[in-house]
């Protein structure tokens, strides 16, 4: 639509930065950096981030990881195998029966939830949903403002 200004416009903005002398970092830069990456260099390598371990104990992990997860599957194939007796079809059925049973109450308290809210009415849950809301925005502003007293005090010791 403007494609003329627009050129133009770019044109100059281009000529204009081309034109900046080339920007000199301060002088204490250096040895600011340097000051900040000399704990990381002189910390050791185990409480270095894991790629910059050495390649060999990197490798010696990794084999152990791997051998680790194979031993845990194997292992629990082998529970698995060891307990297909009747003994564990019959634990089996009790857990099963046992969930049946909570199943059975969840259903129950969801319909008297369900009539609770009914009888309740949408102004009432409505009016609970704004409570709620006003008491979390409530707890974040005094969350904030505690922790800005707290840096406050910090920064002055």
């Amino acid at each position: 639509m403007h494609n003329g200004n627009d050129q133009q416009l770019e044109a100059a903005v281009d000529r204009v930065l081309k034109a900046l002398p080339p920007l000199k970092a301060p002088d204490t830069l250096i040895p600011r950096v340097l000051a900040a990456i000399e704990p990381a260099a002189s910390m050791r390598w185990y409480r270095r981030p894991w790629q910059t371990w050495p390649r060999a104990l990197q490798l010696a992990l990794l084999c152990v990881a791997i051998a680790l997860c194979a031993g845990l599957y194997v292992g629990i194939g082998q529970i698995a195998n060891a307990l297909r007796g009747t003994h564990v079809a019959a634990q089996l059925n009790d857990v099963l029966s046992t969930l049946s049973a909570g199943r059975q109450v969840a259903i129950a308290l969801a319909n008297a939830g369900s009539l609770v809210l009914a009888r309740l009415g949408t102004g009432w849950l409505v009016a609970c949903g704004v409570l709620v809301l006003l008491s979390y925005a409530a707890c974040v502003g005094l969350g904030t403002i505690f922790a800005r007293l707290a840096w406050a005090r910090n920064s002055q010791n």
